[in-house]
């Protein structure tokens, strides 16, 4: 799903358990872990109730504690996993078993840039997470982008301006956003 759909979900109805963003648009990921927090903790900052990690720089012993510690202080908690293709293979099976039984009230998010589809935990994500796909657009997709975000900013900016600034800012959303703003 794309990461607009992955937030009109939110909006409808439970956050899934596990969410993974794979791709290398980080405006989607960005986005969708706002709006996923925002859900988690209406009102509220996470605290105590957030983690946020690099997969590579995580032991056995911290991601087990990580997904089997149930929230603290509120009614969710949420563990951020950045980067799950350096997760050290030792991890894997720790990995699996939590992804195949989750602790209530505890949610995953894994990211990653490249995945491998070969591993088994990107097999069983795929099978078990909302998946959202971050992937740039393209061309024209861009354009309509960027005059839609325009427009929910209160903007009004024509297809022709919409194209200049793709041409000059490039498609990444992140700054084309930061133009806008």
């Amino acid at each position: 799903m794309t990461g607009a759909e992955y937030i009109k979900r939110l909006q409808k109805g439970d956050p899934p358990s596990t969410s993974f963003f794979y791709g290398e648009e980080d405006y989607w990921i960005k986005t969708c872990l706002y709006a996923l927090r925002k859900r988690l903790f209406p009102g509220a900052e996470a605290g105590f109730d957030q983690e946020d990690l690099n997969a590579g720089e995580v032991s056995v012993e911290s991601l087990a504690n990580l997904l089997r510690t149930p929230p603290f202080f509120g009614s969710a908690r949420l563990v951020i996993l950045r980067r799950i293709e350096e997760l050290d293979t030792a991890c894997d099976a720790l990995f699996l078993t939590a992804l195949a039984s989750p602790v209530a009230g505890v949610f995953l998010v894994v990211t990653a840039e490249k995945p491998d589809r070969r591993r088994k935990i990107f097999k069983e994500l795929t099978k078990k997470a909302a998946v959202v796909e971050a992937q740039p657009l393209k061309g024209y997709a861009v354009r309509r982008w960027v005059m839609e975000e325009a427009g929910r900013l209160g903007l009004r900016i024509p297809s022709e301006i919409a194209g200049l600034l793709v041409e000059y800012r490039g498609t990444s959303l992140t700054a084309l956003m930061n133009e806008l703003e």
